[in-house]
């Protein structure tokens, strides 16, 4: 009678996670702004047959063939489909570097663990993490001693490689073979190659926002001369200011002129993090459960899909969940070694994420009664010693370098807090606060709050204000086991056997609701960390204490390998176009340089790369043009947004430009963003006498500033002729990277008299769309916009300064997704092509 009660409300609650599930695909995929990736776009099409006819294939491969073979199978149907997507060799690249830093970081484990005994998984894990704490320490000290370049830093990994070889070559060559025949292993594995395959599919897609705004420009604002790290750029901007231990592992792979290869080793830390957990609920649990968590956690789309970011959020993550596998182990062996490899990963991992500060902090809180659990013999506190020595020493040179730098080990986050100690940055650095106002509202303000942040997180990715939560969306399964677990949890009659657990969940959950209380914009990606543990802790109490629930775990899988497919950090859609013949890599570097020269001309592609060492202030939104401009280059944004007084006035913005030996200021004439108080600076600028020349390309404007300091006569001249030539473009909605809102107004200076306007709608439409085109003022045209781009050509008075007004009369519905009520345009004032 009772088997059948459990039955009867596992099945009660499969039927509510399967209601829940339907509601969030009509809210993603039926209303939502996905609805156009799965109906009408190409590339989608051809991705799920594609990934359709893989997952039958490698499901046949997995659960017919047994042994090593399959394991084998896997690894080759993956190269090929990486060969096909033209990304074979970044792929063996990375996962060479990734070899060649286990080898290095087997060297560390034999130097400062000699004695200690620890199991083959341990051992691997931990190579891994000291491993990739010794490229940073390795680039810190050639950096110090200005001799830093990729090829010393390579030629020093191989060095400590072949002594770590050397030293452990019994266990390295004794590799340990996973062997389980079982269907839940084979369900693992089959997940784990789905999703490696759709990254593999979308690694050669249009980088994100991130990876073009900083993420892929190491070579030139974090290491761009032998000063390597330490050196002062003055870029402002507090994303170059952050602790940057991941850039700096990646610094290797920055002249490669692809950004493939950061991606594919980023992925490869995500299948690192996939299987840490996977013996983490191993040793809860059993391998059983561990198979059916591993599963969702592979699929996860915040995790798979942040593992094709050059974003230091998995890494982080990958040095918490360690530190903390490492402390349960501790806790049950007393080994010595587990306890000081995890203080090692917890203070490493201060060096890349800033949101550690937070989350590092509070583990290490959670996790003192399974750290205090076990006595330590007084001649083991040397190894304790050696692994907080080796994390220090990461932590120091990676906060070494912002204090080098700006004066202060902080300019973000805790930044006014070092403030209130007196800690100031120089010139021309400020501190950037991380908290947002919210701590000034009532306590019934934050609640509110937090309930709407909890709804997005959880039930509602897309909800209003939430535009940056589905593209790394942890879905709802882990706030789902965290309940089930905290229901079956009270209906216990003791908890003494629960109580480090309960203090351990608690400081996540409590942290957790700080964070989404406090932290100023709302990411999936932050709280990564929460939902990965969730699903490690709470699903394995929930299967340990529950039976017949899988079947929801499998529903969470299935929803999970259909989100992940369509929904990327970069927004990015379908697969790169499969190649029968190719050189087994893309260039993506040479695509936006040639995007450059193609949208300003030669010359101002010319004069802003001419040196490495050139200095830029780019007024622009379009952070790809950024990635053609290859040289030290800062947006206008980044610096009025981190440090407001040096682009107060016309003077203090020319100090700056003085001070820090700024050589040419950008202009982009189709995508600045412009406001009238930023217009009216770079006016003042000329008429000051602060600018020498203007130069004058396709769609943009080249800046000279004047080092001299001297007042030329000519400078009204300047002003006049630019007044006459710019070209700007407004919108009363908004107008962002070619997006264009309910109206826009461009100013234009026309040689030639045409101008073309190229208008379309990247999604479906059932009906037909039009906008009013006026010229000063006056209706000239009515163009129709559907869903190809077309161009149009507007007639207007030759060389003189003209308003063009666009005008759209669509407000019928308005979907969750913002962007879906306006259309893409692009302006040029080259001759029309019919």
């Amino acid at each position: 009678m009772n088997q059948r009660k459990v039955q009867h409300k596992n099945v009660i609650i499969c039927i509510g996670f399967g209601l829940l599930l339907g509601y969030q695909i009509y809210q993603l995929f039926v209303t939502g702004p996905y609805r156009w990736s799965v109906t009408t776009s190409e590339e989608a099409r051809k991705m799920f047959i594609e990934l359709l006819s893989f997952c039958v294939l490698i499901s046949t491969v997995n659960f017919v063939i047994k042994g090593k073979l399959k394991i084998y199978l896997g690894i080759i149907l993956l190269a090929l489909a990486a060969y096909f997507h033209q990304t074979i060799i970044p792929l063996c690249i990375s996962v060479g570097y990734f070899i060649l830093i286990i080898m290095v970081g087997a060297g560390i484990m034999f130097l400062l663990f000699k004695k200690a005994q620890v199991r083959k998984t341990v051992f691997w894990l931990g190579s891994l993490l000291l491993g990739l704490n010794f490229v940073c320490i390795t680039v810190g000290i050639l950096s110090i001693c200005n001799k830093y370049s990729v090829k010393n830093v390579l030629l020093c990994l191989v060095v400590v490689g072949i002594l770590g070889l050397a030293s452990n070559r019994k266990k390295i060559c004794n590799l340990h073979y996973i062997e389980d025949n079982s269907k839940k292993f084979n369900l693992f594995l089959s997940c784990i190659e789905i999703s490696i395959l759709i990254q593999i599919g979308r690694v050669g897609l249009q980088g994100d926002h991130d990876a073009l705004w900083y993420g892929i420009r190491s070579p030139y604002v974090l290491a761009n001369s032998s000063k390597g790290i330490y050196e002062d750029l003055h870029l402002v901007g507090f994303v170059y200011l952050y602790p940057k231990g991941f850039e700096t592992i990646l610094l290797p792979f920055s002249k490669f002129g692809s950004w493939n290869y950061q991606f594919l080793f980023n992925q490869i830390l995500v299948i690192v993090i996939v299987m840490v957990s996977w013996k983490f609920v191993a040793e809860l649990a059993n391998k059983d459960f561990a198979c059916v968590l591993g599963a969702v956690i592979a699929t996860l789309p915040c995790l798979t899909n942040m593992g094709m970011t050059v974003k230091p959020d998995v890494i982080t993550v990958l040095f918490q969940i360690s530190a903390m596998f490492f402390v349960y182990l501790f806790s049950k062996e007393n080994n010595v070694g587990y306890l000081s490899l995890a203080l090692t990963c917890l203070i490493s991992s201060y060096c890349f994420k800033i949101t550690s500060l937070l989350f590092t902090s509070v583990i290490c809180i959670a996790m003192i009664p399974f750290m205090v659990s076990k006595k330590i013999k007084s001649g083991m506190y040397i190894y304790i010693c050696r692994g907080i020595s080796y994390g220090f020493l990461t932590l120091g040179i990676i906060w070494g370098r912002t204090f080098a730098l700006t004066g202060s080990p902080l300019i973000a986050f805790v930044g006014s807090i070092l403030t209130k100690l007196g800690i100031e940055p120089r010139y021309p650095y400020s501190i950037v606060g991380g908290i947002n106002h919210q701590s000034e509202q009532t306590v019934f303000g934050i609640g509110k709050s937090l309930l709407n942040t909890l709804y997005g997180y959880y039930l509602n990715p897309v909800a209003e204000g939430f535009d940056h939560i589905s593209i790394a969306w942890g879905t709802s399964i882990p706030g789902v086991l965290l309940i089930l677990a905290g229901i079956i949890f009270v209906s216990k009659k003791t908890i003494k056997n629960y109580r480090r657990w309960l203090w351990l969940i608690g400081c996540l959950c409590i942290s957790m609701l700080f964070g989404m209380a406090f932290i100023t914009q709302a990411d999936g990606n932050y709280f990564l960390l929460f939902y990965i543990l969730f699903i490690i802790l709470a699903g394995s109490f929930v299967l340990k204490n529950t039976v017949g629930l899988s079947g929801l775990l499998y529903m969470a899988t299935v929803f999970n390998i259909v989100f992940m497919s369509v929904s990327s950090w970069s927004w990015s859609n379908g697969f790169t176009p499969i190649k029968l013949v190719n050189k087994g890599y893309v260039n993506q570097q040479n695509e936006y340089d040639e995007r450059l020269m193609t949208s300003d001309g030669e010359n101002i592609y010319g004069i802003l790369n001419g040196s490495q060492n050139n200095r830029i202030v780019a007024v622009t939104s379009d952070y790809s043009k950024l990635v053609g401009i290859k040289c030290i280059v800062e947006s206008w944004y980044d610096i009025s947004v981190s440090n407001s007084t040096l682009v107060s006035d016309a003077i203090s913005f020319y100090q700056y430009c003085n001070r820090c030996g700024i050589d040419y200021i950008y202009v982009d004439y189709q995508l600045s963003s412009f406001n009238a108080y930023a217009e009216e600076l770079l006016i003042d600028l000329i008429k000051a006498g602060r600018i020498e020349q203007i130069i004058y390309g396709e769609n943009s404007a080249v800046f000279v500033v004047n080092s001299e300091n001297n007042i030329y006569e000519h400078a009204q001249k300047l002003a006049d002729e630019y007044l006459e030539k710019r070209m700007i473009v407004r919108s009363k909605g908004w107008y962002e990277d070619g997006w264009a809102g309910p109206e826009v107004e461009i100013f234009v200076f026309s040689e030639t008299g045409n101008v073309v306007l190229n208008i379309g709608i990247p999604y479906e439409i059932n009906e037909s769309l039009n906008a009013d085109v006026y010229v000063n003022d006056l209706q000239v045209s009515t163009v129709n916009i559907d869903e190809n781009s077309t161009q149009y050509l507007i007639e207007v008075p030759k060389g003189e300064y003209t308003k063009i007004s666009i005008r759209n009369h669509f407000y019928k519905e308005v979907p969750t997704d913002s962007r879906q009520l306006c259309y893409i345009l692009n302006v040029s004032k080259t001759e029309y092509l019919p």
